[in-house]
């Protein structure tokens, strides 16, 4: 449990102390997806397409990449101290694409945990004609089906994201080109459930703080929708973050002090 308090401690201080690097690497990559975007609005006018969805594609392919661009630069750099050439970090489309397959692969993980949702809230929620969701029924009022409901969700999440987590050390491993697999990340964080479980309820209490903090402030236009902005790049920056010092410490067997 200490270990994640020690992690998250260290990912955060991670940004702090490297900012100046981290607006180098993301910079670019960042106003290359503004750029996409008000690219794709201008050619879509431009060439009167009546139908916006190639640009939204195109445009969400764009982003993927600009943005995993960054991704893989920054674990780079705090792992390997590999820092960018000039305002523009490395480019590397090959371990941008497998970054990319290896997130796909783990949103496949997601899976049974959304039908096992899904088959919850059919029970709990009375949707569907389930003899067992009669059963239930009988048992819960509708209010109570609905807390129970939101009790179970909240469960099977921390779950998931403690699952996706212990598998995730293949996406650094990956952007250093050194490639592992699900098992070995598995294997890797055996024994870290604890410190695990309090890094996603870290992340899910600041998730909540940032949210609340947005919905004081959200009538002030301008003011609300920077402070979003700056909320979520640091909560994305925060992950990537955390990825990184778990590869550090499960992979490479780093100390954190």
């Amino acid at each position: 449990m200490i270990l994640g308090w020690k992690i998250i401690f260290h990912a955060s201080s991670m940004i702090f102390r490297n900012i100046s690097m981290a607006l180098k690497i993301f910079s670019v990559p960042f106003i290359g997806m503004i750029v996409a975007l008000l690219g794709s609005t201008v050619v879509g006018q431009f060439l009167g397409l009546n139908s916006p969805a190639p640009m939204i594609f195109a445009v969400v392919v764009a982003s993927i990449v600009l943005l995993l661009w960054g991704v893989v630069a920054w674990h780079r750099y705090i792992l390997l101290e590999e820092r960018p050439v000039g305002l523009i970090p490395m480019f590397n489309f090959r371990l941008i694409a497998g970054y990319f397959w290896r997130g796909v692969l783990l949103g496949l993980v997601t899976i049974p945990f959304f039908l096992v949702l899904a088959f919850v809230g059919r029970l709990f929620l009375g949707a569907g004609s389930l003899e067992l969701g009669q059963s239930a029924s009988n048992f819960l009022t509708p209010t109570s089906s609905i807390q129970v409901f939101q009790l179970l969700t909240w469960a099977i999440t921390v779950v998931l994201l403690v699952v996706v987590m212990r598998l995730s050390l293949i996406l650094p491993a990956y952007a250093l080109d050194r490639p592992i697999g699900m098992g070995e990340s598995w294997e890797e964080t055996h024994g870290a459930m604890f410190a695990i479980v309090v890094l996603v309820i870290c992340l899910s209490v600041l998730q909540w703080v940032f949210d609340f903090s947005y919905q004081l402030i959200a009538e002030l236009q301008l003011i609300g929708a920077l402070w979003q902005a700056v909320t979520s790049l640091f909560l994305a920056l925060l992950n990537v973050s955390i990825l990184t010092t778990m590869y550090g410490v499960f992979i490479e067997k780093r100390e954190l002090s």
